[in-house]
């Protein structure tokens, strides 16, 4: 993953332990919930996503769900270029606008 600053680290830790507690994923809701504003982890959330160690997808519901990716994936994915995403509220890059 690239530099992050100290309060992104912060950030990345408890987006960790939140994904741990949650295997199956988090909303963006819980996100919200959890840091008070999802514009505070949107640097976080592009920056594992670019390292491809989280994966996202819309739900039926409107929310976007977040999954951490298992290291082993990763590693084989991070070769792969930019993928698509059918989610409106990311671009090609899995970035958030």
């Amino acid at each position: 993953m690239a530099s992050m600053s100290v309060g992104q680290a912060a950030v990345r830790d408890r987006v960790l332990a939140l994904l741990g507690h949650y295997p199956g994923g988090v909303t963006d809701g819980q996100l919200t919930a959890e840091f008070g504003q999802l514009e505070v982890v949107l640097p976080v959330l592009n920056s594992m996503m670019q390292a491809n160690r989280l994966n996202s997808m819309q739900l039926a519901t409107g929310g976007i769900l977040f999954r951490l990716v298992e290291e082993q994936v990763s590693s084989r994915t991070r070769a792969t270029p930019c993928a698509t995403s059918s989610s409106p509220a990311m671009s090609r890059c899995g970035r958030f606008f």
